[in-house]
C-alpha cells in the first residue's frame, strides 16, 4: 500500500528515456525532399512550407558487442573510449522496434492519464506529459508507416536488426508482424480511433504466429523478440470492446 507514486516514478524514468531517444523535427527529411521534388527550387519550397513535426531518428542501441566483455565501474571508463550509438530512420527502417516504442508509449499514456484523473499524478506539467505520450506514439506510427520498403510492388516492414547489423549481433529480430499488431492494439486503446486498421493487420499477425508455432520458435513465454502471447490477450480485449 502507498507505493503507487514510486511505481509511477519508475515507469516515468523509463518512459523519459524512450522520449529522449526519439528525435522529432519540423520539415521534410532529406530523403523525402529528394523523393518528392526534382529541382533545387522545389526542394527549397517544400522544406520552407512544411512545418509539421515528424520523427526523423529513433535511437536503438548504445555501444556494440565488445562492451559486453567490459564490466567496469563508471569511474574506471577511460575518457575517449568509443561508445557508438545506433539509430533507425527512413533510409534504415525498423518496423519491429518502432512498434515496441509505440506500444510502450501508448500504454504509458493510459497509465498516466488514469493516474492524473485520480489525482495520483499531480506534478507540474502532468497534462502536457500525458498528451505528449499519445502525440509521440502517433508520430512514431506515422514514421514507421513511411519507412516501409517495396517488395515486388508491395510495401513491407523491415526488421531493425537488418538495418542495424550491430544490434543483430546481440538482439536479432526474427519478424516484425507481431510487434506491429501489438503496437496497433495499444494505439487503439490510447486513441480510441476505430479507423486504425486493426482488422487488416490481424490477418498478418495470425499468419505470422502460425508460422512461428510451426517452426517451434514460440515457447509460450514473453520474449524480447516474440510478442505473440501477450498480443493474443490484447486481441481478446479488443474483440470484446470492438465487436
Amino acid at each position: 500500500m502507498g507505493q503507487i507514486d514510486e511505481m509511477l516514478d519508475l515507469i516515468k524514468w523509463g518512459v523519459d528515456w524512450l522520449l529522449k531517444a526519439v528525435v522529432i523535427r519540423k520539415g521534410f527529411s532529406l530523403a523525402e525532399i529528394i523523393d518528392q521534388s526534382e529541382s533545387l527550387m522545389q526542394r527549397a519550397t517544400l522544406k520552407t512550407n512544411n512545418s509539421k513535426e515528424k520523427v526523423q531518428i529513433v535511437y536503438v542501441q548504445v555501444d556494440d558487442k565488445k562492451s559486453h566483455s567490459k564490466w567496469n565501474k563508471p569511474e574506471e571508463i577511460k575518457q575517449g573510449w568509443p561508445r557508438p550509438s545506433y539509430f533507425i530512420n527512413r533510409q534504415k527502417p525498423g518496423t519491429d522496434l518502432c512498434s515496441e516504442y509505440v506500444a510502450a508509449l501508448s500504454a504509458a499514456h493510459l497509465c498516466f492519464k488514469r493516474a492524473k484523473q485520480q489525482e495520483l499524478f499531480t506534478e507540474e506539467g502532468a497534462g502536457e506529459f500525458v498528451a505528449k505520450l499519445k502525440s509521440v506514439s502517433l508520430k512514431l506510427w506515422e514514421f514507421s508507416e513511411m519507412a516501409k520498403v517495396k517488395n515486388q510492388g508491395a510495401l513491407e516492414g523491415v526488421k531493425y536488426s537488418d538495418s542495424v547489423p550491430e544490434a543483430g549481433e546481440m538482439y536479432p529480430s526474427s519478424h516484425y508482424q507481431d510487434e506491429r499488431f501489438w503496437a496497433l492494439l495499444w494505439l487503439y486503446r490510447a486513441t480510441g480511433d476505430k479507423n486504425i486498421t486493426i482488422q487488416q493487420d490481424k490477418f498478418l499477425f495470425l499468419e505470422n504466429s502460425i508460422s512461428c508455432n510451426r517452426a517451434n520458435t514460440c515457447s509460450g513465454t514473453v520474449l524480447f523478440d516474440i510478442s505473440i502471447c501477450e498480443t493474443f490477450i490484447e486481441v481478446g480485449k479488443y474483440q470484446l470492446n470492438y465487436s
